[in-house]
């Protein structure tokens, strides 16, 4: 496969383990720990694909994805969480493409996002 993944986790441990699984998949992954570090990322960097936590003290997931939905050409947005007050059916209103919740099943996660390209 191939495709630019960026990866956005305030949890460093999660976001470095999802972008070392998405290089060995054959990927071009990036990691990130925070919405406001992603938002500066993608103005200088085209991706296909994000996959961001919804909560994040540093520039949340939702704020990343009002961003995204003013880009030009905006890349794919997978939300994942571990929070129960959001539903998959109110972050794919805002533009969500997906949406997966803590624990994450990391072989069916990665097969989920393969069928994304």
């Amino acid at each position: 496969m191939s495709g630019k993944i960026l990866i956005v986790d305030d949890e460093t441990s999660i976001a470095d383990l999802m972008k070392d699984a998405f290089d060995f998949e054959g990927f071009e992954a990036h990691s990130l720990y925070s919405g406001n570090q992603a938002i500066s990322f993608l103005k200088e960097n085209p991706i296909d694909l994000i996959i961001s936590d919804v909560r994040m003290p540093d520039g949340d997931g939702l704020k990343l994805l009002e961003y995204v939905n003013s880009m030009e050409t905006p890349p794919k947005v997978v939300f994942i969480t571990g929070h129960s007050e959001y539903t998959s059916e109110s972050l794919k209103g805002s533009g969500a493409v997906e949406v997966f919740f803590k624990p994450l099943v990391v072989d069916q996660f990665i097969g989920k996002i393969k069928e994304l390209f």
